[in-house]
């Protein structure tokens, strides 16, 4: 039994209070120790070790200090096997009759109540039959109950539905819909329905009272408390469960926070907190939930990050302090905290992703405005994972996935580190975050494991080949006489520093304007290798199709380009909006082709023919892997599409060497004959020096 005491004067003890009919029992920390545990100022709370029917009672927390003592509220404790509920068919009412589960010898209450008076439609008595057992007995219909079919809530639900809301009957119209939806076990599926078309009408209200968004929050309660099943379907037929996180969004909007600074709004499964701060005070910057239990003492709220306890942490969010520090409007900072997932259904047939850690959402209200954007700022979120799974992504649950009926996603979200078995996750939006899992991920893990492994192989060969392209080219003059190897070389060389800042930048996440410059680099190389990519088709076209006298391409425009082009797309975005991203000498070359027979212009033209097949197949039509990999098709697929692409810098080394390799030959041949002309020449004028000097 949970216990906390806070007190501003030191506390001298603890102890618990047990309480049968008249007798009053003290429990202290020297009790019975093998029984007992806790009650005393470290722990205040009591474990029962070993409990048995004599335990039972009412049990009170008492704290002393020096000025007095302080009471808890008393708490019941009773055995399960002392509750009984049951079901029992009326036949005066033609309806089965559920009972609230109660102590023996007891009375207990029907869920179903009259359509007349709304009290409840019978009451019976709990009856010890043995031991283990209970049963109901002496149920008595409450007089002139007629009514308790289930399209009694229906009618009332429409009547409401056809009322008018406005500011004067709110409250009315609330506690009529909590009324109604406080027994769930009769709602139906159109029921739910009419209730979200319901509370969606108060969003033309305007401001509501905490009392009015109180209500509302414990409506969707009870709506929490109907069957899954149900819940399901109201997700499938109508998006109900997506419209209704939507609706608690807009309780944030409406909520009016003019005279309150803060409230606390706590049910089965939903935990509200509403935190209104001016400029002036230490802001509240974050919520945590301790683990182990969900409960409203187990929330505390963060000005930093140094208030965070990790060891306990179950969730929890930090907003940027930059933030809240601009403005001298009131902020309202709240935080939503589900105990479970009832209301993040996806559609039957969209079930790809499943959580791993509970949902948190952040919400920041500044002067009346909901704040979704966060300026190229990042929210911070931790999450205890539920389960051990190695597959971890951050995500938000997104209202306009899978055609407006809600879906997770992980768009400006990111999984920043992990620290004491917490992950840490950066998002630049506020909404519901949480841990996601894909489920064809985790069914095909080995898979995924090995493709990243052969990705990464891919691209050290790549980047070795590519460099080695580089180098040749550098090395060996006769290349730098060739159109075809200077094309080459430029593509070589972007696709190398894409390569090269891809592998470098890819984790570089922490710092905002690091991975805003990674991005930009990323996209302009990218667009210059496609550049060239794209003068190479020409230039292989030219040379399959083109007559023997056809001027080759002028380099030096295509140089200015494929390298300057590309930069105005990317000017253009970072200077719109920069959050989207969350070369040589000039020498003009004019080679003329040499006069050829039939037979050598033959084989010049197979050769190219045989250049843009290779070419195509590596750099171009490897892609129709890519399609064949949409949809769960075969793996196979997948592995050839990931090889074939991650080492394509090194099939362009491949093709670079092999189809050059009689060019640097022979110029490996000339050096060589040029060094041995040399050496002769020197032993020739050695030898001419000699002779003279014997003359």
């Amino acid at each position: 039994m949970q216990c906390d005491v806070s007190s501003d004067i030191q506390l001298l003890s603890v102890e618990w209070w047990r309480r049968i009919k008249n007798d009053v029992f003290v429990i202290t920390s020297t009790s019975n120790t093998y029984k007992y545990s806790g009650s005393t100022i470290s722990n205040p709370s009591l474990t029962i070790i070993t409990m048995t029917e004599s335990d039972q009672g009412f049990y009170t927390c008492v704290a002393y200090s020096e000025i007095g003592e302080g009471k808890s509220q008393d708490i019941k404790l009773m055995l399960k096997s002392d509750l009984c509920n049951g079901t029992i068919y009326s036949p005066a009412l033609s309806a089965s009759l559920h009972f609230k589960p109660v102590a023996n010898n007891s009375v207990t209450n029907s869920y179903e109540i009259c359509g007349k008076d709304r009290k409840p439609a019978a009451t019976a008595f709990c009856i010890k039959t043995d031991t283990f057992s209970s049963e109901i007995k002496n149920v008595n219909i409450h007089d002139y109950c007629f009514v308790t079919s289930i399209e009694d809530t229906s009618d009332k639900l429409e009547e409401i539905k056809k009322t008018e809301i406005n500011s004067s009957n709110t409250e009315t119209v609330l506690l009529q819909l909590k009324n109604l939806t406080t027994t769930t076990n009769h709602l139906t599926v159109y029921d739910v329905i009419t209730v979200i078309e319901i509370l969606e009408e108060f969003d033309q209200i305007g401001n509501l009272s905490l009392p009015d968004v109180t209500y509302v929050i414990e409506i969707v309660d009870n709506i929490c408390k109907v069957n899954t099943n149900i819940l399901q379907q109201v997700q499938d037929k109508d998006a109900g469960t997506n419209r209704i996180l939507q609706i608690l969004d807009m309780m944030v909007v409406s909520l009016d926070m003019e005279n309150v600074t803060q409230a606390d709004i706590f049910t089965d499964h939903i935990i509200m907190q509403v935190v209104s701060v001016q400029s002036t005070e230490v802001p509240v910057i974050g919520f945590q939930l301790d683990q182990l239990y969900f409960a409203l003492n187990a929330t505390r709220k963060l000005s930093s990050e140094t208030d965070l306890d990790m060891d306990n942490l179950d969730v929890a969010f930090l907003l940027p302090p930059d933030l809240l520090s601009d403005t001298n409007l009131t902020k309202t900072v709240v935080v939503y905290i589900y105990k479970d997932l009832k209301l993040f259904l996806t559609k039957s047939h969209n079930t790809n992703e499943y959580t791993n850690s509970r949902v948190i959402a952040a919400n920041l209200k500044i002067g009346g405005s909901l704040i979704n954007s966060l300026d190229g700022l990042n929210v911070k979120t931790f999450f205890k994972a539920t389960t051990d799974k190695i597959d971890v992504n951050c995500g938000y649950w997104n209202y306009s996935s899978n055609s407006l009926s809600g879906g997770w996603s992980t768009d400006g979200c990111w999984l920043n580190r992990t620290e004491l078995g917490r992950h840490i996750c950066l998002c630049d939006h506020l909404t519901n975050f949480a841990i996601i899992v894909n489920i064809e991920g985790e069914e095909n893990l080995l898979d995924n494991l090995l493709i990243n492994g052969l990705s990464r192989l891919g691209l050290l060969l790549s980047i070795g080949g590519l460099s080695c392209n580089v180098i040749s080219f550098m090395i060996f003059r006769t290349l730098r006489k060739k159109h075809q190897s200077i094309i080459l070389f430029n593509y070589s060389l972007s696709l190398l520093c894409f390569l090269v800042v891809f592998v470098t930048g890819i984790s570089q996440t922490d710092n905002l304007y690091v991975c805003v410059t990674v991005s930009v680099l990323l996209h302009y190389f990218m667009l210059v290798s496609c550049m060239w990519m794209f003068v190479e088709g020409i230039q292989i076209g030219n040379g399959i199709v083109k007559m023997q006298r056809v001027a080759p391409i002028s380099l030096l425009k295509c140089s200015l380009v494929a390298w300057g082009l590309p930069a105005i797309p990317v000017a253009v975005l970072l200077a719109k909006d920069y959050q989207l991203y969350i070369g040589g000498t000039k020498a003009r070359l004019s080679i003329r082709a040499p006069s050829m027979s039939k037979l050598d212009e033959k084989r010049d033209n197979r050769k190219r023919i045989r250049a843009a097949v290779s070419s195509n197949v590596l750099l171009g039509l490897t892609w129709i892997f890519g399609f064949l990999t949409i949809d769960k098709a075969s793996v196979v697929f997948q592995y050839i599409f990931v090889f074939l692409n991650v080492c394509q810098g090194f099939f362009i080394f491949l093709i670079f060497i092999l189809g050059h390799r009689e060019i640097i030959c022979n110029e490996k041949k000339e050096k060589s004959l040029e060094k041995g002309d040399s050496t002769d020449k020197h032993s020739s004028a050695v030898e001419g020096k000699t002779i003279d000097t014997r003359l």
